[in-house]
Formats: structure tokens, C-alpha cells, sequence
């Protein structure tokens, strides 16, 4: 009956959206959007000026008359009090609250916050910025007695929720924090004395009243405090129940979360400086970037460590005479977590990362290094770390070597490179011999005293013959010697030269004789002392897992293996910054190929992942599917190289042992 309605014509032509040209938005006029001038502007003869979206960073700061509050609640963790001072210098308004009980996984299950000490949360505040009138004005407290590290060594585990310890962590809700800024410092500086003080360099013991003066130090100690607790306070994910300890727990993500928040105020802080505070600070800039490199070691951020690192060459370039004098400590500890972040980067990378060895790991200029105290450590790590890569180095030149006997130029190439590795081995050596001198007779081990003693391959058990020291630091500073006197051993080379088999464990005898007395020293050394002191360092896990590559003695892999299994039991997810399950991991491989009578002559990834991509959720930056395997077998002696899954546990290579 009747037809569709015929469709409306369009008035005009004018496309009516949203966008326009910025002279059409301020006349309030419809734009036709026509490129590259609209018809209005080209009929005013106006410059059209189109619209684009920006980025604009800017300080925000509250108003003084400041928006209602909801009522204040009080939220109140299960956690005691590690130090009071914080609160009984903070007096807080009484007020009406609810107490809120939140457990967490801590070593101190017991114990809450005082009900008269609330803490505001404003739920309606997502804003990133610290609540407070001027964060210049607040008086920032420094402690005036001298620092004494706490005797922390019978804390319990970090995840046995069963026991009571007598150091606890008072620890604030994640979002109080940013409504308080004076509390927040109060707080991380008490976690920085307890936590991070004891693990850093002795040049680190004065800088809290540096922290007074310049905020960016303050809130870079605050970043490093806020890291290492959350990485102390491990929460169970929601996973499989036979799922492995690398993926059940991730560090506690309230203080993660402000740790990254408080990185970014300290980096904007930085990037803010010129030439004027740079020329006049150059000592608190070299202070901010090693603390980011303590932080990025600790994360497992391999590029943004590299990228401060170089800001600290840079810098000490510009200013050597002024950095050499009044900066000496902060170099040395620069030197030690460097050391400790090229260690860890190089046990799991690929072959590649080793054939860059004419490029030393540091600056010629650090050779005049004094052997003071201060520098003893970085000292023998800088050896350390140099004598294992180049003896890699040279084992994969005289792997290649035997592999391509049949082109000439190549085989001569790798002889020539093969020289130059043992002429600088040599230099490493040389040394370790002056470090070894410099040592006073408390620093040395009292059954240093029995030679024959020392020097035996005991076939006992080493925890029958352990090795004491005085103390914790001289403990791990003469495993860091033992275990460069085994990398510098030539027993490896000449084996893999040799076209018989009958000599090999002769020239492996100098090794074994170290090795065996590192596993002596690891029979005697705390692991409490260990996960707490070794964090901004090489971990002694990862010097039984460079003696488990080195050895081929079966019993000593198993004994480390052992070992470590022993130290997962008591929870332990990381040491030296590194998870310990990945170095497990990596000897249960060599202890398998041990067993099927392949010595395993390198071990490492198939894929270049560059270190990972950090440890931001989770213990670990690298998820490792497979290794990559140099072997040779014990009664041929011929060389392999092949892929292999990790994950063979003790008990597997037990009853293969009694199979054979």
C-alpha cells in the first residue's frame, strides 16, 4: 500500500565527528575536516591547525583547601613490630576505627598493629602523589648513634608460618604509604638498617645522613629498602599443587609496587639534574647510581644495569680525581655488584657470551686498587669473575679446536687465541697470589695451620671436615679465592689436548684438591648468613654450581646436589639475588650426564634471552626449557654436543647408579 520513506538527504557536506581543527573548536563552528586546510579556515583565510593528542608530565601538588574525606579506617596486618621507633616518634590522632586483620606469609605470624596507631586509606585518592604539604619541609630523622649490625642469624625461615622469630617487620598497608610520606621514610629506613645494611658495602654505613640532605638519595634508599623486603615476604600463588617452587611464590606486591613507585620519583629526580648540580654533586650522583644498580641487580634487570652502569663510567671519567678520593668505597661496592650481575648472566647464556674475552670485564684504571679492607672483596671478585671467563673462554677454543682439526687456518687461529687466554690467565694468577699476602692470620681459616690437611683430597664426608671462620665475610671472601684458584686450573685444557684418556684424572687432581675444600667451607658456613649477607653479591650457590662444571668426580656433584636440596627444604627461593632452584636445576643435568659416563665440559641455553625479562612477580627472570650441553664421554673421549630438559631429581640418578 505504501512504499519505504525515500531517504533523508544530507543538508550539507559537513562531516559532523567529534575532531576538528583547532580554529573551528575555539569559533565553535563545524569543521569539514578537509586536509590540508578545512573549507572555514581556507574561506577566513586562517592557518588551520589540526589537533593532536600529547603527553604533558607535570608536579602535582595538593591544594591547600583540600577535598572531604571518607571516614578513616584502620587496617591492621598480622605482622610484630620490628622496631618502634618509627611510631613513638609519630604521634597519630586517636579516632573510631575497624580493625582489619590481614595475614600475610612472613616469618612473624603473630602479632598486630596497635588499635590506637590507625592509618588512613583514602579509597577515592588514586592519585600517585605523597599527601603532604611541602615533602621538603617534613624533618627527615636521621639516627645519630652509630650503626651495629643485629645478629640476625637465628631469624627463622622466610616461609615457615609455624614459628615465632624475635626480629619482626612492622609492616604498613600497601596504600597507606602514599598518604604519609614522613611515616614512609621512617619506616623503610628502619628495613634499610635491619635488611639492606648489613648485605651492603661498609661505604654505605654514613650515607643515611647523606639521605637527610638530598631527597634523591632518600627515596633511592627507600626504593632499595621497599625491594628488599618485598623479596623477604614471599606470597603463595594460586597454582597446581605439583607445581615447582620457581612459579608457587612471588615477592609480596604491596611492597614491590612502592618500591617501583618510589624508582620512579628518585629517576625523575635524576634525569632532572644539569650540568650546574652535576659538576657540584658529582658523589651524591655516584651514591643514586649505584644504589640503581643495586636495584636492578636485585630485579634481574640485565639492559637497565648495563644502561647505569655506564652512567657510572661516564661519570667517573668526567670527575675520576674528585670519584678516586671521596668516592673509593662507592667504587668498590659498584665493582662487587657488577661482578655479581656479569656472574649471574654468565652461567646461563650462550656460547657467544664467551668469545668476546679480549674485552675486560673493568677498566685498566681499577688495577691500582688498594687491598685495604674496603676493597678486599671487589678485589677477589674482579679475579674471580675474570679467571672463570677466561678459562671458559678457553675450554670452548679447545672444544672448537678438536672439532675442526681438519681446516688448518681455523686450527691455527685457535691456537694463537689459545696462547693469548693462558697468558692472561696467567696475569689472574699473579693476582690472586698478591690478595692471598694481603690477608692478616684472623682472616685466615685455622687449619690453614695443618698443611697436610689442607691440601689432602680427603675421602671424608666434608661435613665431617668443615672449615670454620671468624665470621661470615671471611667465610665467603676465601670461597671466592678457592674458587678462582679451581677456575684457573689448566687440568680442563690439557685434557681436552690430550689424545688419551689414561692421565685425565691427573690433571684433574690440582682442581679436585680446591673443590673439595670449597665443600668444606660450604659444610661450615651459616645459610641464614648467607641468603641475608650475600644479597648484593656472588651467592655460594653459584660457586658449587661453577666447581660442579669443573669436577668429574660424581660424588662431589651429588653432594652439591645434596646440598641445595637441603637448602630448598628450608625454604630458601633465592641467595646472592639469584634463584636457587635454577642453580639445582643445572647440577641435577650435569649429575645425570655424569651418570650415563659423559663429563659435561660447559653447560649452557639454547636461546640468547639476554638474562631474562626480570624478576618483577616472581624469583626468577629466565624460564629455561632447555641447556645446551658440551660433553665428552669417559671412554672414548669424544665430544658431544646436544640439548637437554632440566628436571632430574636425586632419587632418578640414585636408581640409575644401582641399575648399572
Amino acid at each position: 500500500m505504501y512504499g519505504p520513506a525515500p531517504t533523508r538527504r544530507k543538508k550539507t557536506n559537513i562531516c559532523r565527528s567529534r575532531a576538528g581543527c583547532v580554529s573551528c573548536r575555539k569559533r565553535r563552528k563545524k569543521c569539514d575536516e578537509q586536509k590540508p586546510t578545512c573549507g572555514s579556515c581556507l574561506k577566513l583565510e586562517k592557518p588551520c591547525e589540526q589537533v593532536s593528542p600529547a603527553f604533558e608530565f607535570r608536579s602535582v601538588r595538593p591544594s591547600e583547601t583540600e577535598r572531604p574525606r571518607p571516614k578513616p579506617i584502620s587496617t591492621s596486618f598480622d605482622i610484630a613490630s620490628l622496631s618502634r621507633e618509627g611510631s613513638q616518634s609519630q604521634s597519630t590522632p586517636p579516632c573510631s576505627a575497624t580493625v582489619l586483620t590481614i595475614s600475610t606469609a612472613s616469618p612473624c605470624p603473630t602479632g598486630s598493629l596497635d588499635a590506637d596507631d590507625p592509618r588512613i586509606i583514602d579509597f577515592e585518592d588514586n592519585d600517585f602523589n605523597w599527601h603532604s604539604n611541602d615533602i621538603n619541609n617534613h624533618d627527615f630523622e636521621t639516627s645519630t648513634e652509630p650503626y651495629a649490625p643485629m645478629d640476625l642469624s637465628s631469624q627463622e625461615t622466610q616461609l615457615d608460618s609455624k614459628r615465632t622469630s624475635d626480629l619482626c617487620i612492622r609492616m604498613p598497608p600497601t596504600l597507606v604509604p602514599r598518604h604519609d610520606y614522613s611515616y614512609l621514610m621512617k619506616f623503610y629506613m628502619n628495613i634499610w638498617r635491619h635488611y639492606c645494611l648489613p648485605a651492603m658495602h661498609i661505604s654505605f654505613n654514613q650515607i643515611e645522613a647523606l639521605g637527610g640532605q638530598s631527597r634523591l638519595i632518600r627515596d633511592t634508599m627507600a626504593t632499595l629498602s621497599a625491594c628488599r623486603l618485598s623479596r623477604t615476604l614471599p606470597q603463595r600463588k594460586i597454582t597446581k599443587i605439583s607445581a615447582p617452587s620457581s612459579v608457587c611464590y612471588r615477592p609480596e606486591a604491596g611492597h614491590e609496587s612502592l618500591s617501583g613507585e618510589l624508582y620512579g620519583s628518585a629517576m625523575r629526580q635524576i634525569s632532572a639534574w644539569g650540568h650546574q648540580e652535576l659538576h657540584s654533586q658529582p658523589t651524591v650522583a655516584l651514591t643514586a647510581l649505584v644504589l640503581f644498580c643495586y636495584l636492578e641487580s636485585s630485579m634481574g634487570n640485565f639492559k637497565e644495569f648495563q644502561v647505569h652502569s655506564q652512567a657510572i663510567e661516564k661519570l667517573l671519567i668526567s670527575y675520576s680525581d674528585q670519584l678516586m678520593s671521596d668516592g673509593a668505597g662507592l667504587l668498590a661496592a659498584w665493582v662487587e655488584v657488577k661482578m655479581q650481575n656479569w656472574w649471574r648472566r654468565a652461567h646461563f647464556g650462550v656460547p657467544d657470551f664467551y668469545r668476546r674475552w679480549s674485552t675486560p670485564l673493568l677498566d685498566p684504571m681499577f688495577n691500582n686498587m688498594s687491598e685495604t679492607s674496603a676493597y678486599r672483596r671487589a678485589s677477589v671478585l674482579w679475579t674471580l669473575c675474570e679467571s672463570h671467563r677466561l678459562s671458559t673462554a678457553a675450554i670452548i677454543t679447545s672444544y672448537e679446536a678438536s672439532l675442526l682439526k681438519n681446516t688448518t687456518s681455523k686450527e691455527t687461529y685457535l691456537a694463537t687465541s689459545d696462547q693469548e687466554l693462558m697468558a692472561l690467565m696467567s696475569d689472574q694468577s699473579e693476582k690472586l697470589d698478591e690478595w692471598h699476602a694481603s690477608l692478616q692470620d684472623h682472616e685466615l681459616p685455622e687449619i690453614m695451620e695443618d698443611l697436610n690437611l689442607w691440601y689432602v683430597n680427603s675421602v671424608q664426608k666434608p661435613k665431617n671436615a668443615p672449615i670454620i671462620f671468624q665470621s661470615h665475610g671471611l667465610a665467603i671472601n676465601f670461597a671466592y679465592y678457592v674458587t678462582a684458584r679451581a677456575m684457573q686450573c689448566t687440568g680442563p685444557l690439557e685434557s681436552l689436548r690430550s689424545k688419551s684418556l689414561d692421565d685425565t684424572d691427573d690433571l684433574y687432581e690440582e682442581m679436585e684438591d680446591w673443590i673439595q675444600i670449597l665443600l668444606r667451607i660450604a659444610a661450615g658456613i651459616n645459610w641464614n648468613d648467607c641468603i641475608r649477607l650475600n644479597v648484593y653479591t656472588i651467592g655460594f650457590a653459584g660457586l658449587l654450581l661453577a666447581c660442579a662444571l669443573r669436577s668429574r668426580k660424581l660424588a662431589t656433584g651429588l653432594w652439591i646436589q645434596e646440598w641445595l636440596e637441603e637448602r630448598l627444604k628450608e625454604d630458601a627461593l633465592e641467595e646472592g639475588n639469584f634463584p636457587v632452584f635454577q642453580i639445582l636445576d643445572a647440577v641435577q643435568v650435569i649429575n645425570h650426564e655424569r651418570v650415563n659416563g659423559r663429563d659435561v665440559i660447559s653447560l649452557f641455553q639454547t636461546v640468547d634471552d639476554e638474562g631474562g625479562s626480570g624478576k618483577f612477580g616472581s624469583y626468577s627472570s629466565q624460564h629455561i626449557q632447555s641447556f645446551l650441553v658440551y660433553a665428552r664421554c669417559n671412554e672414548t673421549g669424544n665430544l658431544y654436543s646436544y640439548q637437554v630438559t632440566p628436571g632430574v631429581s636425586r632419587e632418578q640418578i640414585e636408581r640409575h647408579i644401582a641399575v648399572l
